[in-house]
């Protein structure tokens, strides 16, 4: 719906951290798909920790990442996969007080 990708943009603005720029951004149904560039494997890592924390995506696949070497100044290519949504939490199932 359109409420949802409104968020699902903010969301991702919100997630990406610094040395990360997304060039690719693939939905189908619930299915994500990431491309784009990082300044190292450890951005990479932050950035799907992020979505895996995040409300409304979660579980991140790296696909592929492709380094250029840190002699070389370029940046890694990335691909990962993920899921639209919240995640189920089965220590939520009483909700919060």
């Amino acid at each position: 719906s359109r409420p949802e990708i409104v968020h699902l943009f903010d969301e991702l603005a919100k997630t990406t951290p610094e040395g990360v720029y997304l060039t690719k951004f693939i939905q189908v149904g619930t299915n994500l798909t990431l491309d784009g560039k990082a300044e190292s494997n450890a951005r990479v890592s932050s950035f799907m920790r992020a979505i895996d924390a995040s409300g409304w995506m979660n579980s991140p696949v790296l696909g592929v990442i492709k380094g250029q070497g840190k002699s070389s100044g370029e940046m890694n290519d990335f691909s990962m996969m993920a899921k639209q949504g919240k995640k189920a939490d089965p220590n939520q199932a009483g909700g919060k007080q």
